[in-house]
């Protein structure tokens, strides 16, 4: 190798030295390695995490007076009588019964027949 050859190498080498170091701290302040030149990658999207499902929010207005139990069935004591007309929020509707939380906030179980849409 002739003297220029080896200035040529060494030049190239540090150039080459120097694009790494901004490169890697380019990603540790910026999140990418290309940001210092302005070039921006798409994100990664983040694996979201299981949480409950939400259940969204339905209320109903009582058709009658109904006995609110703290069971879906009526072979309990009733924990109280909702009066015909009240708006109740309905949590969930299985085998005909509605689980539901009174303008009060006590939650119990009544008939689904006694609840139209509201």
């Amino acid at each position: 190798m002739y003297g220029g050859e080896k200035f040529l190498v060494g030049l190239i080498t540090v150039i080459l030295v120097i694009a790494g170091i901004v490169t890697i701290r380019s990603q540790i302040h910026y999140g990418s390695p290309f940001a210092v030149f302005g070039i921006s990658l798409p994100e990664k999207k983040q694996k979201e995490t299981e949480t409950e499902p939400v259940i969204p929010t339905t209320y109903a207005k009582t058709t009658e007076t109904v006995n609110l139990r703290p069971a879906p069935n009526s072979n309990n004591t009733p924990i109280k009588v909702i009066q015909t007309g009240q708006i109740v929020n309905v949590i969930s509707i299985d085998d005909g019964w509605a689980n539901i939380i009174d303008s009060e906030g006590i939650e119990g179980y009544v008939a689904n027949r006694f609840l139209s849409h509201y």
